[in-house]
């Protein structure tokens, strides 16, 4: 379980292919110990540190799955990826509720200046427009993102300038690939939509 708050921007050290697998080998600058088996986001996607290399690099094993549903299949060398831990039990939760578990791959259509902030416009599978709505949580490449309207297909999001400084955001244009998590509650929602009178619109009144 994460939070969707950022905690680092690890760099891709090397890519290696195996058979329908991969295997990605990242540095990521930690001030804790990191144990083998241990669950850290990658762009949003949780995995596992199957190596490490060094006390600041790991080895990551990334599934066929994955490499489908995420954006990871498309990293190279050099590239930056967000990482974040692990929530820990009783620590403070600043996002929201992040399983780690991409649902599918967003694409940035439109980015617009707005002041110091940035306003980014991001189309996905229409079978997750159900699961979006308007002040409610999203999770893009792995930050945690409170949407602000939904047109048909695309939503947009407000990007502070510390979330610009601080995640991969801001290497991102037009056509840019983004790994989307949609709210865990959204997803039993419209799996139960109605049932004892809770509906989506039920939720969002309440502040859900």
């Amino acid at each position: 379980m994460f939070t969707g708050i950022i905690g680092n921007i690890g760099e891709v050290i090397k890519v290696e292919k195996k058979n329908d697998c991969s295997r990605l080998r990242i540095k990521i600058s930690l001030t804790d110990d990191v144990k083998l088996g241990e669950s850290i986001a990658l762009n949003g996607a949780c995995m596992t540190v199957s190596r490490i290399e060094a006390t600041d690099t790991f080895d990551f094993d990334i599934s066929l799955e994955s490499l489908k549903r995420t954006n990871l299949g498309s990293l190279q060398k050099g590239d930056k990826v967000n990482t974040e831990r692990s929530l820990v039990v009783g620590a403070r939760v600043d996002g929201h509720f992040v399983t780690g578990h991409v649902d599918s791959i967003g694409e940035i259509v439109d980015i617009k200046k707005s002041g110091d902030d940035c306003l980014i416009y991001i189309k996905i599978p229409t079978e997750y427009v159900n699961q979006v709505v308007s002040k409610g949580s999203i999770t893009v490449d792995g930050i945690s993102l409170t949407i602000i309207d939904i047109i048909n297909d695309t939503f947009n999001v407000t990007i502070v300038p510390h979330t610009l400084k601080h995640t991969t955001l801001n290497l991102k244009s037009n056509g840019s690939k983004v790994n989307i998590e949609t709210d865990v509650l959204a997803k039993y929602v419209q799996k139960n939509e109605n049932v004892q009178g809770i509906s989506k619109e039920f939720l969002t009144e309440a502040g859900f």
